[in-house]
């Protein structure tokens, strides 16, 4: 988790204050590296300037909900040329697909949250991507 300040007036060069960032509430776990599963979620940031300006700036808490949604997966298959009407469907290895993750209208590269192409594997409870064959007009 990663976060900003927008009254830039809070750092002073030599003099940086402290934000601290944690789940849930003041006690919950540090959120620096956290990742949050998909859903609702409190994010609790204490602030503390620093001790030579602690007359100037008060020490402060919030906290603050926020929503994680889903990442969606979208798989790309690759063009399928000289198929016959009637033929099986061709077989397509996962190593020829290219796929992403699709946040919003964000579509980063791999798999995200250490999954990989394994999803794919039916022995490893996957399900095989479906090939839908679209007619050349």
């Amino acid at each position: 988790m990663n976060a900003t300040v927008a009254d830039a007036r809070l750092l002073v060069k030599d003099k940086e204050v402290t934000f601290t960032y944690r789940i849930g509430d003041g006690n919950g776990e540090a959120a620096k590296g956290f990742k949050l599963p998909a859903g609702t979620h409190k994010l609790h940031v204490t602030y503390v300037p620093h001790a030579d300006n602690a007359n100037a700036f008060l020490s402060g808490t919030k906290t603050v909900t926020l929503t994680v949604a889903k990442a969606t997966l979208d798989i790309r298959i690759p063009a399928i040329t000289g198929y016959v009407y009637g033929d099986p469907l061709p077989r397509v290895a996962a190593s020829e697909l290219t796929f992403g993750t699709k946040v919003g209208d964000n579509l980063t590269n791999g798999f995200v949250n250490g999954d990989d192409a394994s999803i794919f594997n039916p022995a490893n409870g996957g399900i095989q991507p479906v090939v839908a064959i679209v007619p050349i007009d």
